[in-house]
Parts: C-alpha cells; sequence; structure tokens
C-alpha cells in the first residue's frame, strides 16, 4: 500500500509526537522501512521505533532494516480498504507476522473508523478509540484526537 494524503498526515502528526516524548534513547525511523521474513516475504513498517540500547546504529541492506523493531505504528486510510477484500484479516496477519519475528508492540491506526488495534506481546490485543489515551511504551500514552486536532 503507497502513502496517501490523509496517511502522510497522520504519519507527520505521529513523527512530531514520537519525537516529542521519547529521547534520544530511541531511534526513530522517519521514513517507511522493510522488514523481511523466511520464505522472502517482507513488511514494510510505516514508523517504527529501536532502543538504542539494544541497537546502537541501526543496520540497513539497501531500504530492508536489519534489525527488529521495539515498535511498528502502521497507519492505513479508507482510500485503501477497496484493495483489500478482508481488511481484518489483513491486519491480523500483518501485525503477527511482525510479532513472530520479535517486535514487541504493533499499533496500527483505522482511519475509516477512528479505531487502533493495539497489538502488545504476550498480552490481549485490544481494538481502542482514537480519543482513548493508549500506552506507546514505558508509560508514555498517545490520544490520536488531541495530536491530529494540534
Amino acid at each position: 500500500m503507497g502513502n496517501t494524503n490523509t496517511q502522510n498526515t497522520f504519519i507527520d502528526a505521529l513523527l512530531l509526537w514520537l519525537e516529542a516524548h521519547f529521547d534520544d534513547s530511541y531511534h526513530v525511523m522517519r521514513t517507511p522501512v522493510t522488514l523481511t521474513f523466511e520464505h522472502n516475504t517482507s513488511r514494510v513498517a510505516m514508523l517504527s521505533m529501536l532502543r538504542e540500547e539494544r541497537v546502537p546504529e541501526p543496520s540497513f541492506k539497501g531500504n530492508v532494516l536489519i534489525n527488529i523493531p521495539d515498535l511498528v505504528i502502521q497507519v492505513d486510510t479508507s482510500e485503501e480498504l477497496s484493495d483489500i477484500s478482508n481488511p481484518l484479516e489483513y491486519y491480523i496477519s500483518q501485525t503477527q507476522d511482525l510479532m513472530d519475528i520479535g517486535v514487541q508492540k504493533v499499533l496500527w491506526v483505522l482511519s475509516l473508523t477512528e479505531k487502533v488495534i493495539i497489538a502488545d506481546s504476550g498480552k490481549r490485543w485490544v481494538i481502542a478509540d482514537w480519543a482513548e489515551d493508549i500506552e506507546v511504551l514505558h508509560g508514555i500514552s498517545l490520544n490520536l484526537r488531541k495530536i491530529l486536532n494540534t
């Protein structure tokens, strides 16, 4: 799925928020990165963060990120849903693939329903409203409604 104007708006707002709330102990990937899986499959992570203590400097092979992020944030938009026959299955399989390679947390920002799918490693997955405070990492919470209205 390519970036749309709506997606870019969300990503820009999220990037600004992440950089304001997480210090230099995290690398915030400012552009989408590709993560590879077994069987020659790959997934694009729209936004990702890596702890610097674990990964002093992110490593790339071309545009493929070699390191596994701690957090991935995916943003979908209603314009893209027509390309997907079963969006829920798509979100679940994409998220599970990321969790299977070691991503600790995946957030899916869903524009059509104004919901967020929160998948945290070893915990029950949850769907929340944009207006709710959502823990991103280490007790730092995000309220999408607030950051999108600023």
